[in-house]
């Protein structure tokens, strides 16, 4: 609650000045700066000159004028009875205006002797004496009045601490001004960053509509289980809506058996599409059931047609195998991906690579098959580097070594928990690179 400070009072009529409410009016004066130097709205600075300003000089009524557009507008009042609150008059009508147009105070002790005053205006109101001062006197924005239902003169120190208070106002309304510009602007930002993150949001929206649209279409071109002469099972987990692996497996005919996995480097739309780009064109018959039979040819003619310059940069390890189940022998070649691994029933495993380079690196890399006798319920597994690479054990990373120690020991298990095993060995819980798997099985 604000404390109530004696206004300065001039002796009746004789303009004497009781120095002490001068000074108590000196300290209600530095209260309303203070209180104006806080507002932050033009209601908050009229609350506060209104009300100190009828305490600096006990009068009867006070007003808070703006001035706009050509007009006197009243914008606030305190007082013993209605004045003008809400009206507005012409600068050259009325004695505030006067005020401002004139750049000084007027000091008025009786409003029916001085011509200054619109006489007719004043009837109806309880005003016989007034001073007007103005709201800064080098271009004044508004002006400041004290009323009195009887004739008086007011002291100057009175008009001095009124004048002071219009002075201070002025100061408090060029920081609203001021303050409401930086509001504006911070509001103008807010609303112009709201509607970037909407228009963010709505293009991130029609993005992931687009890349959930083409992981379903990865997802639906890999291969199901299959089941026959050689069982073979897979699990897909990339590491982002859309991965750069994929994976094949298909009888040619009736004796021989394909399986391939890619893998590209990078991940998302661009890697994804060169991934299902390559997948496609195996499965399209743009190679003949010959090259087919000969996995080094295949990597071969892949070289050749997926140079990394022509894909923006990306290149692909792959590993392919052709299974002859009349002979039971497995021809591979490999370009750059981590080896296959043949598990015979007695618990013995193989890796299967031949070492060639990642296919789009170089014009004329030279490719190699091998063959490797399958014995009956051997378990062979093709599989991407991230399988492993974030995976840890005994503190240390997963290397290629302890992952075939790792499938050799779980080559009789289901994928699924091979998938968990790993899982369990990383320290996220999930796959940071893209992981798949694809498992064959002899009969």
């Amino acid at each position: 609650m604000e404390a109530q400070i004696s206004p300065a009072r001039s002796t009746a009529n004789s303009g004497e000045v009781d120095h002490t409410d001068h000074a108590a009016g000196m300290a209600r004066l530095v209260q309303a700066v203070q209180e104006l130097s806080l507002a932050r709205s033009l209601p908050e600075v009229q609350r506060i000159v209104r009300t100190a300003a009828r305490e600096l000089t006990g009068c009867d009524g006070a007003t808070f004028v703006l001035r706009d557009d050509g007009k006197c507008y009243y914008a606030d009042e305190d007082a013993i009875a209605p004045l003008w609150k809400g009206s507005r008059f012409p600068l050259e009508s009325c004695i505030s205006g006067w005020a401002m147009l004139n750049r000084e105070s007027a000091v008025i002790p009786d409003i029916y002797r001085d011509d200054r005053v619109p006489h007719e205006a004043y009837r109806p109101t309880f005003v016989k004496s007034l001073v007007m001062v103005p709201i800064r006197k080098l271009d004044p924005i508004g002006a400041i009045g004290n009323y009195w239902a009887t004739a008086r003169q007011p002291s100057e120190q009175e008009v001095s601490l009124l004048q002071a208070l219009a002075d201070a106002t002025s100061v408090a309304l060029e920081n609203v001004q001021v303050y409401s510009e930086l509001e504006q602007r911070v509001q103008d930002r807010t609303a112009a960053l709201e509607q970037a993150n909407e228009e963010i949001r709505q293009k991130t929206d029609r993005l992931t509509t687009g890349l959930d649209s083409a992981s379903a279409y990865v997802s639906s071109i890999l291969p199901g289980d299959l089941e026959g002469p050689v069982r073979v099972s897979s699990r897909y987990l990339p590491s982002q809506q859309l991965g750069g692996d994929s994976f094949d497996y298909r009888w040619i005919d009736d004796d021989h058996l394909i399986a391939y996995l890619i893998d590209v480097s990078g991940h998302g739309i661009g890697p994804a599409l060169l991934s299902v780009s390559v997948h496609n064109l195996l499965r399209s018959g743009s190679l003949s059931s010959t090259t087919l039979l000969a996995p080094d040819q295949v990597l071969t003619e892949l070289n050749e047609l997926f140079q990394m310059d022509k894909h923006d940069g990306n290149y692909l390890t792959m590993w392919f195998g052709m299974y002859e189940v009349s002979s039971r022998t497995l021809r591979y070649a490999s370009a750059g991906a981590p080896p296959a691994i043949a598990v015979a029933p007695d618990g013995t495993s193989t890796e299967l690579s031949s070492g060639g380079k990642p296919l789009g690196m170089f014009d004329h890399a030279r490719y190699t098959s091998r063959s490797y006798t399958v014995p009956p319920g051997c378990r062979i597994l093709l599989y991407s580097d991230g399988a492993y690479e974030d995976a840890c054990i005994d503190g240390r990373p997963l290397s290629s070594t302890d992952f075939k120690d790792l499938f050799t020991r779980l080559h009789e298990s289901s994928l699924d928990d091979l998938v968990e095993t790993l899982r369990g060995l990383t320290p996220s819980g999930t796959f940071p690179d893209d992981c798949s798997l694809v498992r064959l099985e002899t009969g």
